[in-house]
């Protein structure tokens, strides 16, 4: 259901009167203020974005101030927007000691601060207090005069945290999975909080929530104001894929106005500024993306490679101190919005040092037992400038380390003291054996005892130095990742997606997993910008391919409408991969329908699927005609069966892609207890 904008604006601002959550620093300043504290200021600079809560926060101000006996006048900058009518708007309490101007939707302009810097403000009487908000902080130089300095303050008003949020959210009564997709689409604003609970409020519990065109649209005009052209637009949205934007980064990607396009960005109220650039809030990203991934898919996937090729560039040209920034921007453009980036500040990352080795041995028997601390201690003796130490602070002692293998050519010693590097080998052997030149790098140990291998700013450094290692070393043929426990490791370190390889190699009684990547002949650019380099399986032979996942779901599709014309079906590309030929079965398409009839029923065991178990077996199984006939046949509209076939093709394709990479049986995850699941159009069948 799309909403009209009055409407989600006037529900808002009943919601913002009824509920006040959050802004404690700024009201605890505004009660010192009230109560004539002589440190406090007489005049309160508010700036912020819009929907960020202004208006709200000088609601609660006016309300604090009548309590206090206090007199309250408020005015709106839209309409007082000269001198003159302001001085008339004021005029009551232009003598009033006791008197609290609010002045909202402040128009920020040098002639008009200058005024009321000037003229205005210092004519009031000892004791009145003036609050000004508006998007953008004052810009006259009066704000640098010492003596305004004593006098007022500047409050720029941020997003409330999740804690605050998850209170604003309390009236809606959400369903969990509705405000958490609110949660992690407005980011903290306001006004998106208010307006996508609204929105998620309207769709039944089962169904997800994701913000609408109509949605969207009001919260461009509300938070991003009026944008130029389409250019300018453009330059938004670019932003909204990056982490910092570049001068550079906009002639790159934007080839034209880039300077020009840079001081408009600098300018605007919801852009903050640091010494790598300038960073979109994070509410902005996710309406820029959310937006232009309904409006046009295709141009924002073509505008993410461009982006992802220039920071390759960065990455490969940066100085060594500039590699892990780079990285982090690359990293961040694959997790894409709303995702965690590069824990700056958190966590120092520098090359061993010899007093460290005890505090490393020390940490790999914490985590991984003698047998590990073993190796870890043979590579020690062998390769110490393999070796990374990981502080909380420059002064602190290691609290994590990990190592960086390379390794030109097999040797017996190193296979027989570290089972994972001989495994690597063999797996180099038997699917990409190296060419003269080229190596492979191993990320032997990834070790912190604390979190171990769960996410945290150890880990992400981590995986951002294997990544670093990928772009910048190019007779690196072969990367692998050693992790421990595999269902907590992230197979895209640092944004360069690594596949699990089928062996499990043992260090005492600890089975290890390999994930891997090979660079292939024709390596191009990064996973973000289409990189054609295999991860995992690489080329292992004639007749066996590797399929990326887009590859691999649109061959589960194709399967599955091939499911009653056996000469199209016996040309599917999955016939040619693991999945099928690791079977060991001559007639490899009936192994790919029975893997297909498989994942069907191994969803229709999840009671969230069964919808889309029906709609599936009814259109492939069953073989409906057309989609008319099958959504009959569900007695279900078109547009909602259509849903649920999509929902369900997603799961086959999720369960086999997961059979793909670790092999076994089809996993079941989640079991429901079993049950009959009659499929429509069987006199048993309950309506959906």
């Amino acid at each position: 259901m799309i909403t009209s904008t009055s409407t989600l604006l006037r529900d808002q601002r009943q919601t913002q009167r009824q509920v006040h959550v959050g802004r404690t620093p700024e009201m605890t300043l505004f009660g010192r203020m009230l109560a004539g504290d002589p440190q406090a200021p007489s005049v309160l600079l508010v700036h912020g974005p819009g929907g960020v809560g202004k208006s709200a926060l000088l609601t609660r101000m006016a309300e604090e101030a009548r309590d206090a006996d206090r007199t309250v006048l408020r005015l709106d900058g839209r309409t007082t927007v000269s001198a003159h009518r302001f001085e008339a708007a004021a005029h009551t309490v232009r003598h009033d000691e006791r008197a609290v101007i609010l002045l909202d939707c402040f128009q920020a302009g040098e002639n008009w601060e200058n005024w009321l810097a000037e003229s205005f403000l210092p004519g009031l009487p000892m004791g009145a207090l003036v609050v000004i908000a508006g998007r953008r902080r004052p810009s006259g130089d009066w704000r640098l005069d010492p003596g305004w300095s004593q006098m007022a303050a500047e409050v720029a008003l941020r997003e409330l945290t999740t804690v605050e949020s998850r209170q604003l959210l309390q009236p809606f009564q959400l369903s969990a999975h509705h405000g958490d997709a609110v949660l992690r689409f407005a980011a903290g604003h306001p006004l998106a909080l208010v307006a996508a609970a609204m929105d998620a409020a309207r769709k039944p519990h089962a169904e997800p929530w994701e913000p609408g065109p109509g949605l969207l649209d009001m919260l461009q005009r509300r938070v991003l104001g009026d944008v130029p052209s389409e250019e300018h637009r453009a330059a938004l949205r670019i932003g909204a894929q990056v982490h910092s934007i570049t001068q550079e980064l906009l002639g790159a990607v934007l080839p034209g106005r880039a300077d020009q396009l840079f001081v408009w960005l600098r300018d605007r109220p919801y852009i903050d500024r640091s010494p790598t650039g300038l960073h979109l809030r994070q509410v902005v990203r996710e309406i820029l993306v959310a937006d232009w991934a309904h409006r046009d898919p295709e141009s924002l996937r073509a505008a993410r490679s461009r982006v992802g090729s220039f920071l390759v560039h960065k990455v490969r040209d940066a100085a060594e101190v500039a590699v892990m920034p780079a990285v982090a921007e690359l990293d961040h453009l694959g997790r894409g919005a709303g995702r965690p980036g590069y824990p700056r500040g958190k966590v120092v990352d520098e090359a061993m040092e010899p007093a460290d080795r005890a505090v490393i041995l020390d940490l790999a028997e914490q985590a991984e037992g003698a047998e590990s601390a073993a190796v870890v201690r043979f590579w020690l003796d062998r390769r110490p400038e393999a070796f990374r130490v990981y502080r909380s602070s420059p002064d602190a002692p290691p609290h994590a380390f990990m190592a960086w293998l390379r390794l030109a050519a097999p040797d017996p010693v190193e296979s027989r003291a570290d089972p994972v590097v001989a495994e690597a080998w063999r797996h180099c052997r038997s699917v990409g054996p190296l060419r003269h030149g080229e190596y492979i790098g191993i990320c032997r140990f990834s070790v912190d005892p604390l979190t171990y291998q769960r996410p945290s700013p150890t880990r992400e450094l981590i995986g951002m130095r294997v990544a670093a290692h990928w772009y910048r070393e190019s007779p690196l043929r072969w990367s692998f990742v050693s992790v421990a426990d595999i269902g907590d490791c992230r197979p895209d370190a640092g944004g360069v997606e690594h596949r699990p390889i089928r062996a499990r190699p043992r260090v005492g009684d600890r089975t290890h997993a390999l994930l891997a990547r090979e660079r292939n002949d024709q390596a191009g650019e990064p996973d973000q910008a289409g990189e054609p380099d295999r991860a995992g399986g690489g080329n292992p032979g004639a007749g066996l391919i590797v399929l990326t996942r887009p590859e691999f779901d649109a061959a589960i599709r194709a399967a599955l409408h091939a499911w009653r014309r056996p000469t199209t079906l016996a040309a599917n590309p999955l016939l040619q991969t693991r999945l099928i030929v690791d079977a060991g079965e001559p007639d490899r398409a009936g192994v790919l329908r029975s893997l297909l009839q498989d994942a069907i029923e191994s969803v229709g065991e999840l009671s969230r699927y069964t919808k889309a178990y029906h709609a599936l077996t009814v259109t492939y199984l069953k073989g409906a005609p057309t989609q008319r006939v099958a959504a009959a046949a569900l007695r279900l509209p078109l547009s909602t069966y259509r849903r649920h076939l999509r929902t369900g093709l997603a799961a086959v394709c999720e369960v086999l892609w997961a059979r793909e990479l670790w092999g076994g049986t089809v996993t079941r995850p989640e079991r429901s207890p079993a049950r009959s699941r009659p499929v429509p159009g069987t006199p048993s069948s309950p309506p959906l």
